[in-house]
């Protein structure tokens, strides 16, 4: 009998066919183990350059010569395949003949079944509906962005706790109620709605499947048990205040990347997560250019940087020491810092309902409006943009000249809210 040490030293043997008909052909491994149960190593290939070792039988059933495969190593363990094959031997000797199907040993027969009308599992369909979206996104030429891409799969994941393996025409609205219950008690009414939703859309998809009958959707029939409250504008600091912040941004304790990202926030006012989530590839000298797959509108938008921040991104690149994200995760360089990690300091600092990384644009826009910079060039520098894709290129390309004497008018009245002076004009007669 094998032992798991074994399993895992085994590397494959060159074997070749010495048959007239395929000679020279290489052939698999074959390492028994016990009762018929044997351990095959395929011939290395490109794909695979050590071969698969996968977990057989072959055996006669009815006169025919049988081959039941139990699944892969390391996937399946020596342990488990060995449970497999007893189950397996136990089905042939009661007359069925035997296949796996989600880890156990079923009847032939029961696996076509369930593989004919398809697996109406609700993490099945999820996955599906998921991958449905983006193809679909992906085929329309708008590609979905990456916080769609999070988002969902957020909300999805909560739903996959509690009925990833239940079958859709055994979910009823209790089980939805309660999810959605036990979100809106964490405090998160918002998600608990988009939550219900999402489930809603698998539903919707899974009856087109013809996983569910038509029209069934528990989540539509609890539509309404949540109360989500209204969507409160994002607060602003008054000029007087924006000295107060950058101070306290600056001699606070936490990392000096993230200090710097709470301060490029104010100077440029992008969206925090397209910031949090920036590749050193879009960063070349004095612009920022964001690619559409990034975007809330999936357009292209283009950041001019000033001096001053310039010197940030300069440092941060120090900080980065060679990871390829700007603000790159503490336990995994190869990663970057989570989506929520402004928002979160933010609390930590003591601006819990008084501001916001959204709020460093509500900020900025309302001291250049007053300050009397056009509006369309506000506009884009929010990424707000026009309806129309070919006036939004034109205009966003057109306006860069614009929006960075504006940016550079603004970061210089920041850094002198910095030093400690009054607050600076900004002088769009001088710009």
């Amino acid at each position: 009998m094998l032992t798991a040490l074994e399993v895992k030293r085994l590397r494959y043997q060159e074997l070749r066919s010495q048959g007239a008909k395929n000679a020279g052909t290489l052939l698999p491994n074959r390492i028994p183990d016990a009762n018929g149960l044997y351990l095959s190593i395929s011939p290395p290939s490109e794909r695979y350059p050590e071969g698969v070792k996968s977990w057989r039988w072959d055996f006669r059933f009815n006169g025919r010569r049988c081959v039941t495969c139990y699944g892969q190593w390391p996937t399946l363990t020596l342990e488990k395949a060995r449970d497999l094959h007893l189950d397996a031997k136990r089905m042939v000797a009661s007359g069925s003949l035997p296949a796996v199907m989600n880890g156990k040993v079923v009847s032939k027969t029961e696996k076509l079944k369930a593989s004919s009308v398809g697996d109406s599992r609700f993490r099945i369909v999820g996955e599906d509906w998921y991958q449905a979206e983006q193809r679909a996104a992906e085929k329309g030429g708008k590609p979905l962005s990456d916080s769609w891409k999070e988002n969902f799969r957020r909300w999805l994941d909560l739903l996959y706790q509690d009925l990833g393996e239940m079958r859709l025409p055994d979910i009823e609205a209790p089980h939805a109620l309660a999810i959605i219950k036990r979100i809106e008690a964490g405090g998160h009414a918002a998600s608990a709605e988009f939550v219900r939703q999402t489930g809603s859309r698998v539903f919707h998809h899974g009856s087109l499947q013809l996983l569910a009958p038509k029209g069934f959707d528990p989540f539509a029939a609890v539509r309404g048990a949540v109360k989500v409250p209204k969507k409160r504008h994002h607060p602003k600091l008054r000029p007087e205040e924006i000295p107060v912040y950058i101070d306290v941004v600056k001699n606070s304790a936490v990392p000096e990347d993230v200090k710097l990202g709470l301060l490029i926030l104010l100077h440029t006012f992008p969206r925090s997560t397209e910031l949090t989530a920036t590749p050193w590839t879009e960063i070349a000298g004095d612009l920022w250019t964001i690619p559409s797959s990034r975007m809330k509108k999936d357009r292209e938008h283009v950041v001019p940087l000033s001096p001053s921040v310039q010197a940030m991104f300069a440092r941060l690149r120090e900080l980065a020491e060679g990871s390829p994200w700007v603000f790159p995760s503490p336990q995994n360089p190869r990663e970057h810092r989570n989506r929520n990690t402004f928002n979160r300091t933010l609390r930590q600092l003591g601006f819990k309902d008084r501001f916001s990384p959204h709020s460093a644009r509500s900020t900025a826009v309302s001291i250049l409006a007053d300050s009397g910079y056009p509006r369309d060039v506000i506009k884009l520098q929010l990424a707000h943009g026009h309806d129309n894709d070919t006036d939004a290129a034109y205009f966003q390309n057109a306006h860069v000249p614009q929006r960075r004497a504006m940016l550079e008018h603004w970061s210089k009245a920041l850094d002198g809210m910095a030093l400690g002076g009054n607050v600076i004009p900004i002088g769009v007669k001088a710009a």
